[in-house]
Formats: structure tokens, C-alpha cells, sequence
């Protein structure tokens, strides 16, 4: 019995060790079972020994496409005698996975940038108000007061009128009949600004929003020129501050990848030896230039709003874009 059961632990051991082996392990043994060094594979499957390296890593997001990825595996399995139908869905199941975990890390990311985005939008918009609150009330409070203090215009609600009992007395020391006292007309004097009411201030706020005038602006309902403070206002400040920019980066080379964003963008560049060059998200208008030595994988996370050339000639991205609108491209092999 104890023999038995010392077999069977030795026989799932092995299942263990055997179901933990990926398919870069079993390349990279089986080439040097066979005494073949990363350059003689790259010879004879007529690849670079760039490519070799990551499929013998496990690091197909180096590849230039799933298509390219299942090509060289089947040629290498051939070079080794290793059955291809076997090897390729080991490859499918770890691309997926890599493809789940760069999709959450990019879900991440995406998430922290919006987050600290919203809170200067707010922090703006809250600025903006205050301003425009405070001019408002320097422009009808402080300004009136000091006219009416220099006397360049009367006081409103002053009157001119002549009393019965002052007319009388006139009248008599005349020594002429006494007549019917008439009032004067009252004289008022109004500002030559009306005050303006709370529902005429939001409507201010949402002309400037529309980028007219606050004088020009047509009288709104309180209600809906509340709304439009809370969406047009809210747009037209968030555009205000996106501005264009240029980023350049250089990791030493010759060659010039240049990329173009016309709306927001997650985006990663590493160079051929897999060090990572850039990664952030871009914004509308941003350009960034990097100088460094080709080939380039990039992956993209909003790929339609992004346009690309390497050494002033354009590459089609579109052709690259997945389901999610996600692209993975190496350029510039």
C-alpha cells in the first residue's frame, strides 16, 4: 500500500509539473534539446531574433498580430518536430489572459485620469462662479453708491411737490386770490441700470456659457437656465482648458514616431528590447514625438482618435483596431 500511493503522488507530481509548462518553456527546451541557438532559429524561420526571444518568453503582445503569432509557432513547432496543433491553443489561452490583464490595467488607469480630471472641472467651474458672482455684485451694489454719493444723478424715490398749506401762504403775502393748490408731478429718479434678478443672472451665466453677451442674452425660466448653467457652462469650461501640447521623448536613436490625438486616448510605446518608452493618456491635441531606434509596439486604447507616422511616412491604424476599439502594432519592422 504505502508503495502504491508513493506511485501515485509521483504520477500527479508529474500531471502538475507537466500542466505548469507553457508553450515558451517547451520551445526553449525543445531548442536546446536539439543544440540550436536563438539565432539559428531566427535563420531558418526567417524572423528576428527579437521575435524568438518573445515567444520563447511567453511575450506574444511583442508579436505584430495573432495572425503573425500562430504563423511563427506553427513554423517553429515544424523546426522542432513538435506536434502544432497542440501548441496553438496553449498560445490562445495566454493571450487571453494578457489581453484581460492589459484591459483591466488600462480600465485602471483610465478611471484614476477622469477621476482627477473631474475634481479641477469642478474646482474650475466653482471658481468661475464666484468671480462672476462677486463682479456682479461690485457692478449693481458698489458702483450705485458711489454715484449717488457724488451726486451725479438723484437718489431714486425723490419727490418734488408743492404742499396746500405752502401755497396758501404764498398767495396771501401776494395779496392776490387764493388758488387751488396743485401738486407737481412726482419727479423719480431711476437707475440707468435695472437690478437684476436671480433668474436673469442664471440666464447670464448660460449666455456666456453659449458665448454671447450677458446684455444680449434672452430671458430664460429659472429652471431651464439652471440646466444650462449645470451642462453648457460645464462643456464649454472643460474645452477651455484643453490645451495642445507637445511631448517629445527621446531614448536615443534616429528614427521619429510621431502621434496625433484627436480625442482621448490611453497609449503604451516600447522600443525592440522591450523597455517601455511612454505610457499615459493623451488628450485632444496633444502630439507626442518620440526619436528612438525602430521597431516600435505601441498599443492603443481608443485607436480611432489616434493618427500616426514613422519617419514622416503615415501608418493606417485602422487596419489594427479590435471590437473594443483597442489596437496593438508594431511599426517599423
Amino acid at each position: 500500500m504505502p508503495t502504491e500511493e508513493s506511485g501515485e503522488q509521483a504520477e500527479a507530481g508529474a500531471e502538475s509539473t507537466e500542466t505548469t509548462v507553457t508553450l515558451g518553456e517547451i520551445l526553449r527546451q525543445e531548442r536546446l534539446r536539439h543544440g540550436l541557438s536563438e539565432k539559428e532559429v531566427a535563420d531558418r524561420l526567417h524572423i528576428t531574433m527579437y521575435y524568438v526571444k518573445a515567444l520563447e518568453a511567453n511575450q506574444f503582445e511583442k508579436l505584430p498580430g495573432a495572425v503573425f503569432a500562430k504563423g511563427y509557432i506553427k513554423n517553429y513547432a515544424l523546426l522542432l518536430n513538435l506536434d502544432a496543433s497542440e501548441l496553438i491553443p496553449l498560445y490562445e489561452e495566454i493571450s487571453r489572459t494578457q489581453s484581460a490583464v492589459a484591459e483591466s490595467e488600462l480600465g485602471n488607469d483610465t478611471r484614476r485620469k477622469l477621476d482627477r480630471n473631474k475634481f479641477w472641472l469642478v474646482v474650475s467651474v466653482l471658481v468661475f462662479v464666484g468671480g462672476y458672482t462677486l463682479l456682479w455684485l461690485y457692478n449693481n451694489f458698489v458702483t450705485e453708491d458711489e454715484v449717488d454719493e457724488a451726486g451725479t444723478r438723484p437718489s431714486p424715490g425723490l419727490t418734488q411737490a408743492t404742499t396746500p398749506t405752502t401755497a396758501a401762504e404764498q398767495t396771501a403775502s401776494a395779496g392776490t386770490p387764493p388758488q387751488t393748490p396743485r401738486s407737481s408731478p412726482v419727479v423719480s429718479a431711476q437707475p440707468d441700470s435695472k437690478p437684476v434678478s436671480d433668474g436673469n443672472f442664471i440666464a447670464a451665466l448660460a449666455a456666456i456659457a453659449d458665448g454671447n453677451s450677458p446684455n444680449t442674452a434672452p430671458s430664460t425660466p429659472i429652471g431651464s437656465a439652471t440646466i444650462a448653467v449645470g451642462n453648457r457652462e460645464i462643456d464649454a469650461l472643460a474645452s477651455s482648458l484643453k490645451n495642445t501640447r507637445l511631448i517629445e521623448i527621446g531614448s536615443g536613436g534616429e528614427d521619429l514616431l510621431r502621434i496625433t490625438f484627436s480625442g482621448e486616448s490611453w497609449i503604451e510605446v516600447n522600443d525592440g528590447e522591450s523597455r517601455q518608452i511612454y505610457r499615459d493618456l493623451g488628450a485632444a491635441g496633444d502630439v507626442l514625438e518620440i526619436t528612438g531606434n525602430a521597431p516600435f509596439n505601441i498599443l492603443l486604447g481608443d485607436a480611432p482618435f489616434i493618427r500616426m507616422s514613422l519617419n514622416g511616412t503615415e501608418i493606417d491604424v485602422g487596419a489594427k483596431i479590435r471590437v473594443d476599439n483597442s489596437a496593438r502594432l508594431t511599426v517599423g519592422l
